[in-house]
């Protein structure tokens, strides 16, 4: 099988499009909640829209990690969330 189609065969569509509409969404209501006449700009709209390309990016990254690495690393990466949480009340 070709590298690309095995590339694409592998990102679940349903979700990518889901979060895309759910995306757009959040996008237009950060627009339409810090848009200002005076200006005519929204530094808020322009900062999410970076973050969402991002985000979507990421989430086909991870889409990548084998499942056994996720269920192997899943109890350490849980202590160290717990141990991370207990620092916060020390710090």
């Amino acid at each position: 099988m070709n590298r690309m189609t095995d590339f694409f065969t592998r990102i679940d569509l349903v979700i990518v499009l889901l979060a895309g509409l759910l995306s757009i969404a959040g996008l237009l209501a950060v627009y339409s909640a810090t848009y200002s006449s005076d200006t005519g700009s929204s530094d808020f709209f322009s900062k999410q829209i970076v973050f969402v390309f991002f985000g979507l990016l990421l989430m086909i990254t991870v889409n990548y990690i084998p499942v056994r690495f996720v269920q192997k690393m899943a109890l350490p990466f849980y202590f160290l969330c717990l141990f991370l949480l207990i620092m916060v009340l020390f710090i």
